[in-house]
């Protein structure tokens, strides 16, 4: 059974972050229901181009992770598969910077850890995770007076 830890203010920040990248990327950004495999839906030109997960974590940053963004190989999966041919965005916020990347293509030094995940609280135990470093990912500021 899948536990779901997303409240509101969770989807409220992403909100946050999902305005950004539109104003980056010239796209709409539309949000799935609650509990979705996604945040968003990329949509331009009246056509969806994608799908974005977005995390927001204000109390952590890639330097606690070595420089390097964790992405749930589960979460990769999913992401991929809900994209069919589009973009499959992994989006991590650490305000006042948000890191982003497709993950159908990640770079080679991107390393595939089986020691753990980033979401502690899961009851599955250990899953993998990609360790991803964020020289390898694309970089905005979400929050210039952050």
């Amino acid at each position: 059974m899948t536990v779901y830890h997303e409240r509101q203010i969770d989807r409220a920040r992403a909100r946050e972050v999902a305005d950004a990248l539109e104003r980056a990327w010239g796209c709409e950004l539309v949000a799935t229901p609650p509990r979705s495999r996604f945040d968003f839906t990329a949509i331009r030109d009246g056509e969806p181009v994608g799908v974005i997960e977005v995390k927001v974590r204000y109390n952590r940053g890639p330097h606690d992770f070595g420089g390097a963004v964790l992405l749930n190989d589960d979460k990769r999966a999913a992401l991929l598969e809900a994209a069919d041919s589009g973009a499959a965005i992994y989006a991590a916020c650490y305000p006042p910077v948000v890191h982003w990347l497709d993950v159908r293509d990640l770079p080679p030094a991107a390393r595939l850890e089986h020691l753990g995940r980033p979401d502690w609280r899961d009851e599955r135990g250990a899953r993998p995770c990609w360790r991803i470093p964020v020289s390898c990912t694309g970089r905005l500021f979400v929050w210039e007076d952050a």
